[in-house]
């Protein structure tokens, strides 16, 4: 089906003097109901949201190794639910400044830990591996429980050691911010 609107004078002009084709919100509901002949109200939900940001990492890998290598973080609150930074080189210190907000759900149902895995990404040193990817450290971060409290937080990467076994060590630090936010989503 093809929807064509036609504008009146002024508000032709009204376009003609804007910089976008973009329309705000006010004008989509106007015709959205001139069109469908129906009074839309939006839903307001609030949901809550952990916003994480990966700064940088330091000393984390062998010094002697190859330089040219690409790190990513990995991280969750809930097992199957994993995000990822961009892939960014920087050996041994690469930098993100990464942020994104996160679905959290309940304070009192979600895990209170943040988990952290930083991976090296495409490098054909490193031995094969199904996923492509190799872990560089491990940590987990306890998740602030009141909303709006900022934390910041220099973290110890934990890796195993490269012949196995149970014994773990630290290697290189990760910087970490994390906020829990209740925001409202609108839905139409």
């Amino acid at each position: 089906m093809i929807l064509i609107l036609r504008l009146n004078g002024d508000a032709q002009k009204k376009r003609d003097n804007r910089e976008s084709d973009d329309i705000d919100e006010s004008t989509f509901k106007s015709l959205i109901s001139a069109i469908l002949g129906l009074d839309i109200k939006p839903r307001i939900v609030a949901d809550v949201v952990l916003c994480v940001t990966i700064h940088h990492a330091k000393g984390i890998d062998n010094k002697i190794t190859n330089p040219n290598r690409i790190y990513s973080v990995i991280y969750s609150v809930k097992t199957g639910e994993e995000f990822s930074t961009t892939e960014t080189e920087g050996f041994p210190d690469p930098v993100w400044n990464y942020k994104e907000c996160i679905p959290f759900g309940s304070l009192k149902k979600t895990s209170r830990f943040l988990i952290l895995d930083v991976v090296r990404v495409h490098n054909k040193s490193d031995p094969g591996s199904s996923t492509g990817m190799v872990l560089v450290g491990s940590a987990a971060i306890a998740v602030p429980m009141k909303l709006n409290r900022k934390i910041t937080r220099r973290v110890a990467l934990l890796k195993k050691p490269l012949g196995g076994g149970q014994n773990r060590f630290v290697e290189g630090h990760l910087a970490v911010s994390m906020e829990v936010k209740k925001i409202k989503i609108r839905y139409y």
